[in-house]
């Protein structure tokens, strides 16, 4: 993942590599980037983006005096602690909806509550977002369209306080170009590539799948062997991709195995 610069005549200049949460929700340690807009070309790894850091702020297991690991991107999870309530949406799912408020209450409260209780969760959630330190996460902005008649480029944040949200908006790069989205509402713009490290990637999704009597690192090293040996490592660079071939891999061992 790359920093863009945005320069005075609107030229965006790539930069350098943005390897943690603290330089994406910091410029210079002390300005909170409030709004921050990854973009990508599909299939590079947004969405996976997300949903990865939604788990690191919802991973209450992680040891504390676990030893960092010096290799791996996006692992200073303290930082994204900070936020008290994140609320993960995708916006292909609320097309013609404006406000969103309104998308947490459709995608999140309507799914969770029964209809009686889900007027009382909406009045709370208004009060958490005027009192709470937020993250909205809007995935996938070239999904979402403005209803008939509105000239909005992106949803409405109206209700949420610019000093205690901050938004993380992921698009691919033409929505970003829209002239409506100025420069100026942009505290920092990156880029995101795909997968940088094949092998941390596969370790990443094994944890989550894989059996608790396998070895973590051997797998992962088999499944490298395997990738090289068939000449998948074209498909590598894609999380979406790359976690197809490592799903089906482990799917296939298990079912020899049995």
């Amino acid at each position: 993942m790359h920093r863009f610069d945005i320069a005075s005549d609107g030229k965006r200049v790539k930069k350098d590599q943005v390897l943690t949460y603290k330089e994406l929700f910091y410029t210079d340690d002390t300005k909170s980037n409030r709004r921050v807009y990854v973009q990508g070309e599909p299939g590079s790894g947004k969405s996976t983006f997300a949903a990865k850091l939604v788990h690191d702020w919802c991973d209450e297991n992680r040891p504390s005096t676990a030893a960092p690991n010096k290799n791996a991107s996006f692992d200073d999870v303290i930082i994204i602690q900070n936020f008290q309530f994140i609320f993960s949406l995708s916006l292909g799912e609320s097309r013609g909806q404006t406000e969103v408020t309104h998308m947490i209450k459709q995608q999140i409260i309507d799914t969770m509550y029964s209809d009686e209780k889900r007027d009382v969760m909406y009045t709370l959630l208004l009060k958490i977002i005027e009192t709470e330190i937020c993250l909205v996460i809007r995935n996938r902005l070239d999904e979402w369209v403005a209803p008939d008649g509105s000239n909005l480029a992106e949803p409405s944040m109206a209700g949420f306080p610019k000093d205690k949200c901050s938004v993380l908006t992921t698009s691919r790069p033409w929505k970003l170009a829209d002239e409506r989205i100025k420069n100026s509402r942009i505290d920092i713009l990156l880029e995101i590539e795909g997968i940088s490290d094949s092998y941390t990637f596969s370790e990443r999704v094994l944890r989550c799948i894989l059996d608790k009597s396998k070895d973590l690192k051997t797998t992962a090293r088999e499944i490298r062997s395997f990738k090289e040996e068939r000449r998948l490592t074209s498909l590598s660079n894609s999380p979406m991709l790359y976690t197809l071939v490592i799903c089906t891999w482990v799917d296939a061992i298990e079912e020899e195995e049995h």
